[in-house]
């Protein structure tokens, strides 16, 4: 026990124990978004945000793809979860969904689903009854094909992932802070549903335009914009397109008209826009707005002009009276306001997160570094220590010995060696000269020839090679200086490879070239270069006139 308690005072000084600095590498740590597919994501976009936040909630990886109709197998991995779209784990039975989920109404081709299993944990949509979701294992199934979706359904796609998201970590983990705080963010979405659906109730839409996709698209998003003002809760009636007669008040309801001719009739009324003489909006007495001019095919810019025209006009018809209407603009300006300090927060929010997680990750990447950094001056310090002790050793053979006496004889030795016949001393190069050597194998004695063996003191060129000066026979290779020497006087060494280096790095040269005329007058022919000896001239003994 002491001694634990010593190691926990001694790493308290280096910044905490082992398991308080794993614990903040989990904390830091980044969960990813894995797209094992990019078949059928047409709103991954769209997705990708839901899951990244619910991925930091939940502290788990998720991996996501679309079998698109088709069986997935559940899988079951720690720190992870899997979610595959309009799939289930077996015996897949196709169907078309209701038309809403969560009260969220669904395009033509995300209504494609499999019927329920009846197995695993189901997600059922309280409002319609109908199972939406199940959880096998590590497994979501989304039953229905929410990412197929063009882009301007993504909004509905990010509600609806977050809504079967919600369900799932209420199920999975209903305590945690995280969960409860998405469920409240669920429950406000889905009120403000209910009460769109309330507004919708006092809307009527009558839609004489032409049968057209962008007329279609118009129509829709100008209701969504109106149903979607919580100020503006009037009974209401739409029209959109042409030959429609004039359409006045009735005192009763609000009405609106989104007309595609462009010969605006003389009326009385205030006109209180012309812009590039196509949309030209004015109001009769009475609670009564006509919109002029849109083109054939209205696109967006159309429909931001719409939209600016209508925020000017409503209040000037709903409210005749002068101070009460700008009453009614500065609520509404104060609302819009509130809408967007929230969309602010959210932005900035989102960009303190993305800053955050970046810090965290820089701050384990220099932990990281400061212990690669300690590692390696523990080992300099080690190896510093090591080279003072060499020091302090060789300056005691430097006292106690006769260096040049030493030198003297190291050298005297090295031409007592036999075959050893010369040698010149360069920069960075001893150069050895040989008699002629010779090579016994299987009987046969063949004629190698005299070399130079250039030895490199820096250990460069692979610290020696070596040169024959009686001969260059086209071997393994051509001209060959040796069975195992190219024409570049380099060898296949074999297993004293490793070791000439180390030797020259001694300054043990008297070994080195002992082993380096060894391996002169010897061949492997095992091998393919060492195969070719016969290639070299052989010796003729004279008393018996056979090779020797």
């Amino acid at each position: 026990m002491a001694f634990r308690h010593n190691q926990k005072k001694s790493l308290k000084k280096t910044g905490g124990t082992k398991n308080v600095s794993k614990n903040k590498e989990k904390k830091k740590r980044e969960f990813q978004i894995i797209r094992e597919s990019d078949n059928h994501m047409e709103a991954w976009r769209a997705i990708y945000p839901v899951l990244q936040k619910f991925a930091e909630g939940l502290q788990t990886h998720i991996a996501v793809s679309n079998p698109h109709g088709y069986t997935r197998p559940p899988k079951t991995e720690r720190g992870k979860l899997f979610i595959y779209f309009w799939s289930v784990p077996y015996d897949i039975r196709s169907e078309k969904i209701r038309q809403e989920v969560f009260g969220i109404k669904l395009n033509k081709a995300q209504s494609d689903a499999a019927s329920p299993t009846g197995g695993g944990t189901p997600i059922i949509d309280s409002k319609t009854g109908i199972t939406i979701a199940e959880i096998h294992g590590g497994t979501l199934y989304v039953l229905f094909d929410l990412p197929h979706s063009s882009s301007d359904g993504f909004e509905s796609v990010t509600a609806l992932m977050h809504g079967i998201m919600t369900h799932y970590a209420n199920i999975v983990l209903p305590s945690s802070p995280f969960v409860k705080e998405m469920m409240q963010v669920q429950k406000h979405a889905e009120e403000l549903r209910m009460q769109i659906e309330e507004r919708k109730k006092m809307f009527t839409v009558r839609d004489f335009s032409p049968r057209c996709d962008h007329w279609k698209d118009l129509s829709e998003e100008i209701t969504r914009f109106l149903l979607e003002d919580s100020l503006y809760s009037y009974p209401t009636e739409i029209f959109f397109g042409d030959a429609i007669e004039r359409c006045g008040p009735d005192g009763e309801k609000f009405s609106i008209v989104i007309r595609q001719e462009r010969n605006c009739p003389i009326i009385d009324g205030e006109v209180i826009e012309n812009i590039d003489s196509q949309q030209i909006v004015y109001i009769p007495k009475g609670m009564h707005i006509e919109v002029w001019g849109i083109c054939d095919c209205p696109d967006t810019s159309d429909l931001k002009i719409i939209k600016t025209l209508l925020t000017k006009a409503i209040p000037e018809a709903f409210e005749p009276n002068a101070e009460k209407r700008a009453l009614l603009v500065e609520a509404r300006r104060k609302v819009a306001f509130e809408a967007l300090k929230k969309r602010w927060i959210e932005k900035v929010s989102d960009r303190l997160q993305i800053q955050k997680r970046e810090a965290e990750k820089a701050a384990v990447n220099h932990d990281a570094k400061v212990r690669e950094y300690q590692q390696a001056t523990v080992k300099h310090i080690r190896q510093a220590d090591d080279c003072r002790t060499r020091a302090r050793m060789l300056e005691m053979e430097i006292r106690e010995g006769n260096l040049a006496a030493r030198h003297e004889k190291e050298f005297t030795q090295i031409f007592k060696i036999p075959h050893v016949k010369d040698m010149r001393i360069l920069d960075n190069i001893i150069e050895i000269f040989t008699d002629n050597l010779y090579i016994d194998e299987d009987g046969v004695r063949y004629d190698i020839g005299e070399f130079r063996i250039v030895i490199y003191t820096d250990g460069s060129e692979g610290g020696v090679r070596f040169y024959n000066l009686t001969r260059r026979v086209d071997g393994y290779w051509e001209k060959s200086h040796h069975p195992h020497i190219n024409g570049e006087g380099q060898a296949c060494l074999g297993t004293i490879q490793e070791a000439i280096p180390e030797l020259i790095a001694k300054y043990e040269y008297s070994i080195v070239i002992t082993l380096c005329l060894q391996f002169l007058q010897s061949v492997s022919t095992s091998d393919s270069a060492g195969k070719t000896i016969n290639r070299w001239p052989v010796v003729v003994m004279p008393e018996k006139g056979i090779a020797a």
